[in-house]
């Protein structure tokens, strides 16, 4: 039994049972809530926007409750470890870790999901505390690894005295671009799980280009797949590898987009397109890191970092069965989210200027008139830059790719 049990009384859990259920059963109205609640406490220094802090919180709501019913302490303690644990790796201040702990129990009777009964508020208080406990000890214990990357990004930073237009061939000044590239340049030195959201043209493959840029193996291979072009039938071939004779046409030994990233990077752009079962394996892959080829009986370890993205909003490809929720929770550790255009208009005129294009084999700057890029600030409509740019190089809008990107830049989703 958990350690944390002794603190909390288990008999105590039986009356609560209505109120965990309902709190499970309605966990993104619960966190619809606690995120007003949060946004209006932390205001403009929060770390969270809307879709990364539901991500994380309303999967994880659901289970612990779920645990509790279910009477599983040991799991509910693993899941706000787990939760200390990638706070601390997000960088979340502890203070406002604490802060939005508090914060939930506040949301909760904002709502009046379930009246709590006199007699057992102390209970559910006491259930709350413990769990910011949980918080509290995963966090700490991951603190230590934290820290000095968090020391070297801030003196990084003191000593920038410029602003940044530019970040590993992405383009843009604004301080929602200033801010990926912060995300970008803490996501480069790890090396866990990414999921870059945003919508079709906005450059999720640059942004993982860029992450892999400022990893520490820059040289090493960066492999992009694009799920939705490779048939059901062959995308776990494609991506564990086969052996040969193991289907018609195997006539050779394969080794798969996993294990030809070895040391790099492998993205898999549009993952919600993949089906469930394939989504499976991906999910096994991830956890066991190493993948066993079509036909063979043996599992093969690979050393490769996995960076996923989509178009959808996460939750609801959950919500609607396009990704399953045990996935995203193991993708949503770590979540970038690309701000459309017409969400910094600012950054227009600097793309426009900057842009390059291939034509007759050389690369040619495109000057566009000042009145051009007006006309683009006040048609803001789309979300995206591919049909902002009809005339340009697919792809490119968003950035000043390097030479060496070669076709792969050009396939940024």
């Amino acid at each position: 039994m958990d350690k944390m049990a002794h603190y909390y009384p288990v008999e105590e859990l039986q009356p609560l049972h209505p109120l965990l259920r309902n709190l499970g059963d309605q966990s993104e109205q619960v966190v619809e809530r606690w995120y007003r609640l949060y946004a209006g406490r932390c205001g403009e220094n929060r770390t969270f926007e809307s879709e990364e802090f539901s991500g994380i919180l309303s999967p994880l709501l659901r289970s612990s409750m779920t645990a509790l019913v279910d009477g599983d302490f040991q799991q509910f303690a693993a899941l706000g470890r787990l939760l200390g644990e990638r706070l601390a790796r997000r960088g979340v201040p502890f203070f406002e870790v604490i802060l939005t702990l508090h914060l939930f129990q506040e949301s909760v009777e904002a709502l009046c999901l379930e009246k709590i009964p006199s007699h057992l508020e102390t209970s559910f208080s006491q259930l709350c505390h413990v769990h910011a406990t949980l918080v509290a000890e995963g966090y700490i214990r991951t603190e230590p690894a934290s820290l000095p990357l968090r020391i070297e990004t801030a003196a990084g930073d003191s000593a920038e005295q410029d602003v940044r237009r530019d970040f590993h061939g992405l383009l843009g000044a604004s301080l929602a671009m200033r801010r990926i590239y912060d995300r970008i340049e803490a996501a480069g030195r790890a090396r866990g799980t990414i999921l870059i959201v945003g919508e079709s043209g906005t450059g999720k493959e640059l942004v993982a280009r860029a992450i892999h840029q400022a990893g520490p193996n820059p040289d090493a291979p960066f492999v992009a797949v694009n799920c939705p072009a490779i048939p059901s039938d062959l995308i776990e071939s494609e991506l564990f590898g086969h052996k040969r004779g193991s289907f018609s046409g195997a006539s050779v030994d394969y080794l798969g987009l996993f294990r030809a990233a070895k040391g790099g990077t492998l993205l898999l752009d549009e993952v919600t397109e993949t089906n469930l079962e394939t989504q499976s394996k991906l999910l096994r892959a991830l956890q066991e890191r190493a993948v066993r080829p079509v036909g063979s009986v043996a599992e093969i370890t690979v050393n490769v970092r996995v960076i996923a993205s989509t178009n959808r909003a996460p939750a609801q490809a959950v919500r609607q069965g396009l990704l399953r929720e045990d996935l995203y929770y193991r993708l949503q550790a770590n979540v970038i989210e690309i701000p459309p255009l017409h969400q910094r208009p600012g950054d227009i005129p600097l793309l426009v200027s900057q842009h390059r294009t291939r034509r007759d084999g050389r690369a040619a700057q495109i000057f566009v008139a000042g009145q051009r890029a007006r006309t683009l600030q006040r048609h803001r409509e789309r979300g995206y830059l591919r049909p902002q740019f009809p005339d340009w190089s697919e792809g490119s809008a968003a950035s000043r790719a390097p030479e060496s990107a070669g076709r792969g830049a050009a396939g940024a989703g």
